[in-house]
């Protein structure tokens, strides 16, 4: 029972708080400042009333503040993925705290919260805050007041309101319209990366744009899961038995991390929603890859201009601006001069991130009729309810993605029965192919000639392999591999070749010795180097190369 103490002309009451001292004896709180014992021992009921059945909050906790909750108590408790712990911390840093930080945890009354809230969507009205981020400032805060009451016990209620249907003026969810998207402009944001990152930024927007990956996944891909390498290359025995059974044949990348920073250190970490997946590859991005794989010495795929990490570099300023805005020329910075760089309309206009790029994987996805288990597995998502529990990708489906992406690119090569959708500026390269060995067949005076042609970045196309009456000109003959010396502007040679689609690996002998599968190889070769290059095609037969030209 609480009990009645006078101090001077006031009285003050103490109760049992329900909590016990470290020596066994029980814990009383008090409070001072009533003018009659009756109304203070009322008041002292109550509190034993509260401890009774739970509702008690603790004086001691009466006085923790907004700031000190959040940041102190609230966000280390959470189980959060790195990147939403930073998210959630820059939401209270820049604005709960900045509206309550000194402010007790339960002074804040429901009418306070409903006038700020207000606020917060006027401010979206205004354009001044995005939609989607005043709607994650109130989860947070939300959550803030719900692990109060149910979890600390610093409130006994909530000031949040329950949400009641039908109330308040209805307003529509606006979201950013997109602008129809084809080829064209994407193909002039490789062109511009070409220009501001070389090959590496040629192959990153192309990947963006087939694969579908997320930012920070692509900035952890690293080569041993990607494409030629994997899967032979992957670490874990296990997977590595699976993985070549299926993929021995169909070159694929592995999405094993993405790259992020974790308390100031860069970590790799496991993709978004542990959202592990492999993503089939078309024959053309193979060809990039493998390219690229032997450009350069990083363990990165994508290693930034400087040749170090893209998580460590502004990507927004250095790279994806450039390439969407357009930049002037600039004469020798740091010894580097840069053409001029026209801007891409559909990606300026509206300030579009490179994330863009992945919505547009999805709706190619969806206009070529593929299944919802093949393209939610492929942005990494998982369906929901039934249709999730009983879907499964299978290898059909994935085959019909490698098609589908193959013949998109075919058809928008120049020469193509397609035309080009949309007017290009080109600073470099000067070609769709650059980079890449394109096997095809030309009509000649006397009788058919088959001609391969190779376009080095920033070089004119050349003819790199030439027959006449060949095999390969009949109508049953549908294949063609061939090869070519090339040097690089790091002064390395290489050996590279290419097959047509029916070509499963590739071989070179005499002076260079080296195998590959799939469609292409890239091998480092001595200048000038003699080499016979061979082919093994789907139904298991073998494929010399179409006899080369002479070289300039």
């Amino acid at each position: 029972m609480p009990y009645i103490e006078w101090r001077g002309n006031k009285c003050r009451i103490k109760w049992w708080s329900g909590e016990y001292l470290a020596n066994g004896r029980k814990k009383y709180e008090s409070k001072s400042g009533f003018d009659d014992e009756e109304t203070a021992y009322t008041y002292g009921l109550d509190r034993e009333y509260e401890v009774r059945h739970g509702t008690r909050m603790a004086t001691s906790r009466s006085d923790l503040l907004m700031d000190e909750y959040g940041s102190e108590v609230w966000l280390p408790d959470q189980d959060l993925r790195p990147g939403s712990v930073k998210r959630y911390r820059s939401i209270l840093k820049a604005q709960i705290n900045k509206q309550w930080d000194r402010r007790r945890v339960n002074e804040i009354e429901t009418p306070e919260y409903i006038a700020w809230k207000n606020a917060l969507h006027q401010k979206v009205e205004r354009k001044e805050l995005a939609r989607t981020y005043v709607d994650d400032i109130l989860m947070v805060f939300g959550m803030l007041m719900t692990d109060a009451v149910q979890r600390y016990r610093l409130r006994t209620d909530t000031p949040i309101p329950p949400p009641t249907p039908r109330r308040g003026r209805f307003v529509k969810k606006v979201r950013k319209k997109k602008r129809p998207l084809a080829m064209g402009p994407v193909y002039q944001l490789a062109v511009n990366a070409y220009t501001v990152w070389g090959f590496t930024g040629w192959t990153y927007i192309w990947d963006a744009a087939f694969q579908g990956m997320r930012p920070g996944e692509m900035f952890g891909l690293q080569k041993v899961y990607a494409a030629p390498a994997w899967p032979t290359s992957e670490p874990d025995r296990e997977q590595r038995k699976e993985f070549q059974e299926r993929y021995a044949r169909m070159p694929a990348t592995r999405v094993q991390f993405q790259h992020q920073w974790v308390d100031g250190k860069k970590t790799l970490t496991a993709p978004k929603y542990d959202s592990h997946r492999t993503l089939v590859q078309a024959p053309f991005l193979t060809a990039m890859h493998t390219a690229l794989a032997a450009s350069h010495t990083s363990p990165w795929s994508f290693p930034s201009i400087n040749g170090g990490t893209l998580l460590g570099a502004s990507f927004g300023r250095d790279y994806w601006w450039p390439i969407r805005d357009g930049a002037p020329a600039r004469e020798g910075l740091r010894g580097l001069p840069r053409p001029a760089i026209p801007p891409v309309e559909e990606f300026a206009v509206g300030g579009w991130p490179i994330y863009r790029l992945r919505h547009w994987m999805k709706e190619c996805l969806e206009e070529e009729g593929h299944s919802d288990t093949a393209i939610e597995t492929r942005m990494g998502h998982e369906l929901a309810g039934v249709k999730g529990l009983y879907s499964n990708l299978t290898l059909k489906m994935e085959q019909n993605i490698v098609e589908a992406q193959q013949e998109r690119w075919e058809g928008f090569l120049p020469g193509s029965r397609r035309p080009v959708d949309a007017t290009v500026s080109h600073s470099s390269p000067s070609r769709p192919d650059d980079g890449l060995i394109f096997p095809g067949r030309s009509p000649g005076r006397r009788g058919c000639q088959v001609s391969v042609r190779f376009t080095a970045p920033g070089a004119a196309p050349r003819v790199v392999a030439r027959e006449r009456s060949t095999a390969a000109c009949s109508r049953f003959g549908q294949h063609v591999v061939a090869s070519t010396g090339w040097r690089a502007q790091s002064g390395h040679t290489y050996l590279l070749a290419a097959g047509s689609r029916a070509v499963t690996g590739i071989e070179a002998t005499g002076a260079v010795r080296a195998s590959a599968a799939g469609r292409t190889l890239a091998v480092r070769a001595p200048a000038n180097a003699r080499a016979q290059v061979s082919a093994r095609l789907t139904g298991g037969g073998t494929l010399a190369e179409v006899g080369r030209a002479a070289e300039d």
